[in-house]
């Protein structure tokens, strides 16, 4: 059995999960950016967001000893209806892939939403799968078209990490050998 440590560790693994740093192209640095993403500013805030099949995203590099990490995302959807499949809403899209580039299963079960609703936070923890060297994490519009889905405070944590030190404890008192 792992030993396992049960606190949040680290920093955020994401570079600017609050949108608030802009390249010279105006859009937020460390993103990769795709059609249908929009930078929005207020009263000194920035977040992102998504229409029309949009999208921005980054990979973060795992190390071997992770085991968990804890997802967290404020969202704000508007008019959001779910496209020909199931899958095509606005949602926090990601993906476990190996050190080639290779989509390691399963899928994460991903934080999605439809309909309008003001900014709620959404979190959750994912257990890495054996063999998983990156995640790939995207805010993403995948709906119709006409509705929106704004992003910001994204970040993605080291939840638990796997102990070194996997030795059994000593039997307890009154039942050694």
């Amino acid at each position: 059995a792992w030993n396992i440590i049960d606190q949040p560790v680290g920093a955020n693994l994401l570079a600017n999960g609050g949108f608030e740093q802009l390249d010279q192209a105006g859009r937020p640095s460390g993103w990769r950016w795709y059609d249908g993403a929009a930078v929005r500013k207020e009263g000194g805030k920035a977040w992102v967001e998504l229409t029309g099949y949009g999208a921005v995203g980054q990979d973060i590099k795992l190390q071997p000893d992770w085991l968990k990490l804890k997802v967290s995302f404020r969202m704000r959807v508007t008019g959001v209806e779910r496209g020909d499949d199931g899958w095509k809403n606005a949602r926090m899209a990601m993906q476990w892939q190996d050190a080639a580039g290779k989509r390691v299963d399963p899928w994460p079960d991903v934080l999605w939403a439809e309909g309008t609703a003001d900014w709620r936070t959404c979190e959750r923890v994912y257990a890495i799968p054996p063999g998983a060297a990156v995640l790939n994490i995207t805010p993403a519009f995948f709906a119709k078209p006409g509705g929106k889905a704004e992003y910001d405070d994204v970040s993605v944590t080291l939840y638990r990490k796997r102990s070194a030190d996997r030795a059994d404890l000593p039997a307890p008192k009154g039942y050694e050998n």
